[in-house]
């Protein structure tokens, strides 16, 4: 075979092979289109149907795609057609972060001169996708000086996304006491929604506690303190009230729940936590969830966590508790709930400190004071509604 016969036979072979691929593109766009070219917000929950329309035929592995991660990302499914051929196609998605991050600081900040302080890093700034943002203050003040300074606290994350929040730091020589006035049992039951029951929830801090005499002032529900973490990456212990108030609420007709607060800042720390808590139920009987309740704002800073992963962590130990066989629910406050607990579906255990709370989510229990005066509890107590049939 001479040079110009095989040259001849190479370039008709890749004319073949280049038709070939034109034939499978052009039957691949005949046979699917992308409906939805509209950029992806990180975290959604979207499936890939609802970004590829199949003519006369359907997508096989129509699963969620992870968006977990911003950029640009390739997706590959498999469909089938009217004429029952199986076949591949592939497209490109852009993933986009387009919420702030969030400021947890309140209107007026208060320090006491002498007392260690970092404005910039004691106050919780963090981001649903950004592990610890750019998170500045604007603004001249002297924390050894009396006086009052309006400031900005000023947070960026790594897509460009800026929050701001002004705010007054009160620099004084000593906090002033503030009064905590109880809330009368009688106007706590005045207060009661008609959808709703009266619920406390206690821990060691109320000390000993006349079960009967709850249950006789019409409060037929409790969580109760089960445990907590003695710290960051410390060990998990039982509350020292959390036998006896388990066994004097039920004797007396209370039905209970429990709640165990939390340090955990990994999943495996979580998993272990929810283990430890279901180990020590299984000498007991409840009526009610198990709430994870995780309150380690001061702290998340040093963590190195973006909300993501934080709702990841708790949902780590809801998943333990359910798993064997409990309810399982979140607790948190208004704020934390709106704005880092967001990718849980689990009950709400909402505290908001209001005669009225705008929260417009729904709620299983909501804490709606920690200054409620109940008879048979010595002291300050947490009341809740308890909305049972929700």
């Amino acid at each position: 075979m001479n040079k110009k016969v095989l040259s001849i036979i190479i370039v008709s072979l890749i004319l073949l092979i280049i038709g070939t691929f034109i034939i499978i593109s052009l039957n691949n766009e005949m046979d699917y289109k992308i409906i939805n070219k509209k950029n992806i917000e990180v975290y959604s929950k979207i499936k890939i149907s609802e970004l590829v329309s199949i003519e006369n035929g359907k997508i096989l592995n129509d699963d969620y795609i992870d968006t977990t991660k911003v950029g640009n990302k390739k997706i590959k499914f498999k469909y089938l057609t009217d004429n029952s051929s199986k076949k591949e196609g592939e497209f490109y998605i852009k993933i986009v972060d387009t919420e702030k991050p969030y400021i947890g600081i309140s209107g007026t900040y208060m320090h006491v001169i002498g007392n260690e302080f970092n404005l910039e890093t004691t106050t919780f700034c963090g981001d649903n996708v950004t592990v610890n943002p750019k998170c500045i203050i604007e603004g001249d003040y002297n924390l050894e000086k009396i006086g009052e300074y309006p400031l900005i606290f000023k947070a960026i994350d790594e897509s460009g996304n800026i929050n701001e929040k002004n705010f007054i730091l009160k620099v004084v020589e000593k906090k002033s006491k503030t009064s905590s006035n109880k809330i009368k049992f009688d106007e706590i039951k005045n207060m009661l929604p008609s959808d709703a029951v009266l619920m406390v929830d206690v821990s060691k801090w109320q000390e000993e506690i006349d079960w009967k005499t709850v249950k006789q002032s019409g409060i037929d529900y409790a969580m109760l303190r089960l445990g907590t973490q003695k710290g960051i990456d410390q060990e998990s212990i039982v509350d020292s009230y959390f036998d006896k108030n388990i066994k004097e609420a039920r004797e007396n007709g209370i039905k209970v729940g429990v709640y165990y607060f939390s340090y955990a800042n990994d999943i495996d720390d979580a998993i272990k936590q929810g283990e430890w808590v279901v180990n020590i139920l299984k000498d007991y009987e409840i009526d009610l969830p198990v709430a994870f309740d995780w309150e380690c704002w001061n702290f998340f800073n040093k963590f190195d966590l973006n909300f993501y992963q934080l709702n990841m962590i708790a949902e780590a130990f809801l998943i333990e508790i359910e798993n064997k066989g409990y309810k399982a629910i979140l607790y948190g406050s208004k704020n934390y709930i709106e704005n880092v607990w967001k990718y849980l579906d689990y009950d709400i255990w909402l505290a908001h400190y209001t005669k009225s709370t705008n929260y417009t989510g729904k709620k299983k229990i909501w804490q709606f004071t920690n200054i409620g005066e109940v008879p048979g509890i010595k002291g300050n107590v947490d009341v809740n509604f308890y909305y049972y049939e929700n």
